[in-house]
């Protein structure tokens, strides 16, 4: 936390508050899953060099299905998770293993937008509050949660830097801007 509290002081940003995950909807942690199932076909080939013949497909099939969840979840392992820390007079945002950015409120340009999410066979559509956060060097955030009693964070976090209210926009627009401006 060090780093944070040295980056909220020479930004003068004041007193620390709160800090909040974001991003959460967009950013599924499955990097850890995939490794228990890489150890459980592990397990599986133990079985099978001892003399377990009918454990080789289902082997082979975890081990696959693992592999793919490990590269599906190693970039956002990679990154860490996405953090705000609220000051008196700025925020921190963080990325667990990565980088840190700050700056005053006053000084970042907000825009909050809602969206829904178009449903399928198996889901209802979802509503969506999304704030993008553009900082004085150039840094682009943008961030997704859905719109229930949990969003409350981008809300806050959007008036804090003077973002008005919220304002429409499509699926592929929101999707476009969130896969375009992923902050790592």
């Amino acid at each position: 936390m060090d780093r944070i509290v040295t980056t909220a002081e020479t930004a003068g940003l004041g007193e620390r508050g709160e800090t909040q995950r974001v991003n959460a909807d967009h950013e599924h942690h499955v990097f850890g899953p995939g490794i228990l199932t890489l150890l459980a076909a592990a397990g599986l080939l133990a079985g099978h060099l001892a003399g377990g013949e009918e454990l080789l497909l289902p082997t082979v099939i975890i081990a696959a299905i693992g592999l793919v969840i490990v590269v599906i979840g190693l970039p956002q392992h990679l990154r860490g998770i996405w953090l705000v820390h609220h000051f008196d007079h700025g925020i921190v945002m963080e990325r667990t293993k990565g980088r840190v950015i700050a700056a005053r409120y006053a000084q970042i340009r907000a825009e909050l937008w809602t969206y829904q999410s178009p449903g399928d066979a198996d889901s209802a559509a979802q509503d969506y509050l999304m704030l993008q956060l553009d900082f004085p060097r150039g840094e682009r955030c943008v961030m997704a949660e859905r719109d229930t009693d949990e969003s409350w964070v981008l809300t806050r976090l959007g008036n804090q830097c003077g973002a008005g209210a919220p304002q429409p926009i499509d699926h592929e627009t929101a999707e476009q801007l969130l896969n375009d401006h992923i902050w790592t």
